[in-house]
């Protein structure tokens, strides 16, 4: 199961060497999956899918939300008082300079895709999960986060046999993907 974190998170899933697309092609549309039944609206209009809370644009909103709450942090300043100039790069920079706002963010996400990710394998028993996208690339740290969450929720025979990795291809992957599908269309 490939799991890419970015603006929202996107997935997919390969069986046997295939990419799986179900019935009608939306197989992998993991980030859409309901882990709170008020959460906050997705932009697919359904409230409390998963990139709501765990995907770059879940990060920011809940730093712009900590901001306006009155917490303090670096990222105030970061952002010259601006919320639509937060970046996941600005929290990653601003935790790594001991910003406790910009820390807390990054391991809720942490937490977030841990849970996603443990329900993918009680769900498929996958032998792979592999992270990637912009938020994973921008916080690595996130993979090792992902792993012990995964091991703490997951049924315990399917966390030991799922390997948790990070993408290999980084901003190639979809022009790699994009070429492998070419070539394979042309053969039966």
């Amino acid at each position: 199961v490939c799991v890419f974190v970015g603006t929202g998170i996107g997935g997919g899933i390969v069986i046997n060497g295939h990419l799986y697309e179900g019935a009608n092609g939306f197989a992998g549309e993991i980030g859409h999956a309901t882990i709170e039944w008020d959460g906050p609206e997705c932009p697919s209009g359904n409230p409390g899918c998963w990139e709501g809370f765990a995907s770059g644009t879940a990060m920011q909103r809940r730093t712009v939300e900590a901001l306006e709450a009155g917490e303090s942090s670096l990222l105030s300043a970061m952002i010259h008082g601006d919320p639509s100039k937060m970046r996941v790069e600005l929290i990653a920079e601003a935790a790594a300079k001991g910003d406790a706002l910009a820390q807390r963010i990054i391991v809720e996400t942490g937490e977030f895709l841990g849970a996603g990710c443990a329900n993918l394998v009680n769900i498929l028993n996958p032998e792979q999960i592999i992270l990637g996208g912009g938020v994973i690339r921008g916080i690595p740290e996130l993979v090792d986060m992902v792993e012990a969450v995964v091991k703490r929720r997951a049924l315990t025979d399917a966390a030991e046999a799922v390997e948790i990795v990070r993408a290999r291809f980084g901003r190639e992957a979809g022009v790699i993907g994009g070429a492998v599908l070419a070539k394979l269309a042309g053969k039966p």
